[in-house]
């Protein structure tokens, strides 16, 4: 038989938790949804927006006095009588409150928790989220972060210093933002109690600038949001939210009868700057004058033993449709009678789902050898059916130098068409 307890309020009003038993199974918590914090919020309780497992410990102490019960803490949480706070600059919007404090949190924008991931570990409950699924580029991207803990004890956390926590942004698993880079924190070891019931809400802006140090610049596709705490005890605990940057114009359009070519900026004409090309993103990459047609080609290696890669997203993918990717490519030669070609380039066409998972592809490798030096030769592969769950196509160019290459490869002309 089910067991459930109802709380009145959770993190402020953002859900309202059910908890509850499988007979063999264990403990859970489902979250649902507020509406009235919702942008098109009916009466009454939407479907679940996340079932979690929870431990016996934290079950116990959720049915015996409800975490609606205790005050909500922010920011640093308090130790004994002496309170902290943890201020930054303002327009950083890190809200900050003590735990005595029993107002609600003054959200900064429309709370749609379709947009947030949960997670339960070891006692504490995280929940990220951002104000939208979905952006232009140039859009600031609203990112919220909180950790409360759902068991029956005071957690007690060190800081090495008085940074608190961390959000990092990936595209393709590299990445291209860490919010914390650049900014300089106390080397003072602190200690925060968080009672039972208390949370630490952390709420940053990213404005799709990038930090890395590869030179990676956001390109539309799908992103993670990756937050983490920063004590001594959760070093290894994060939590990712996926989000997607998404072109503001239709795909360009072919001649009568022609067809149509699937990517933005495919002759690489278009470019930010010397190294960052319009639509796409990448890494160790630059602008050629040596182009096939037009005014410029994109040239990967351009340090030549490092490695390199350029790729776009392509969304709308058809299932049961197959893909064709054609691309013209030569070597650049350096080093003179030195000049070592030793690299591989390698084309892919990768299926993604909803969570931007691989469900399918088609790849084409092609040696140094392979690609001539003083003339473009023209390559392509083709994909099978485009798998039912496949909702986006990336594209993908890798440069793999051996250590002792000395030489690149330019590209030029690309197409991608569905038939």
């Amino acid at each position: 038989m089910t067991n459930q307890f109802q709380f009145q309020q959770l993190f402020a009003g953002l859900v309202t938790p059910f908890i509850f038993t499988v007979p063999r199974f264990g403990f859970f918590v489902a979250l649902y949804p507020r509406p009235h914090l919702f942008h098109n919020g009916g009466s009454g309780n939407q479907a679940p927006m996340s079932i979690l497992r929870i431990t016996e410990q934290e079950y116990m102490f959720l049915r015996r006095i409800g975490i609606a019960e205790a005050p909500v803490s922010m920011g640093d949480g308090y130790r004994g009588d002496n309170r902290e706070t943890y201020t930054t600059p303002a327009d950083e919007g890190i809200y900050n409150y003590m735990p005595d404090q029993q107002a609600a949190v003054p959200f900064p924008w429309p709370v749609d928790l379709s947009n947030a991931a949960l997670a339960v570990k070891e006692g504490f409950l995280y929940i990220l989220y951002t104000d939208r699924p979905s952006y232009l580029p140039g859009q600031p991207v609203h990112i919220m972060f909180i950790k409360t803990n759902i068991s029956p004890v005071v957690a007690r956390l060190v800081y090495p210093t008085s940074q608190r926590f961390d959000i990092a942004v990936l595209q393709n698993e590299r990445e291209i933002w860490r919010w914390s880079k650049g900014r300089v924190f106390l080397p003072a070891v602190s200690v925060c109690e968080l009672p039972p019931g208390h949370s630490q809400v952390f709420s940053v802006i990213w404005e799709q600038e990038a930090n890395n140090e590869l030179g990676l610049e956001p390109g539309p596709g799908l992103f993670t949001i990756r937050a983490s705490n920063t004590a001594a005890e959760l070093q290894n605990q994060s939590i990712d939210l996926r989000l997607r940057i998404q072109q503001p114009t239709a795909a360009p359009t072919a001649e009568p009868g022609a067809p149509r070519n699937l990517l933005f900026n495919s002759g690489f004409e278009d470019w930010t700057n010397g190294t960052q090309p319009a639509s796409w993103v990448g890494s160790n990459i630059q602008r050629s004058s040596v182009p096939y047609t037009g005014r410029y080609a994109l040239q990967l290696g351009s340090k030549p033993c490092r490695p390199a890669y350029i790729s776009q997203e392509v969304p709308n993918v058809a299932a049961g449709h197959r893909y064709r990717l054609v691309f013209h490519a030569r070597t650049i030669t350096e080093g003179g009678p030195l000049a070592v070609s030793d690299f591989a380039l390698t084309a892919e066409a990768i299926f993604l789902n909803d969570q931007g998972l691989e469900v399918g592809r088609g790849d084409l490798t092609v040696e140094a050898a392979s690609i001539p030096e003083n003339h473009y030769q023209q390559y392509y592969l083709k994909t099978g059916p485009a798998p039912p769950t496949a909702r986006t196509l990336l594209v993908q160019f890798t440069f793999e130098p051996a250590a002792h290459n000395t030489n690149r490869v330019v590209i030029d002309d690309t197409m991608l068409t569905a038939f």
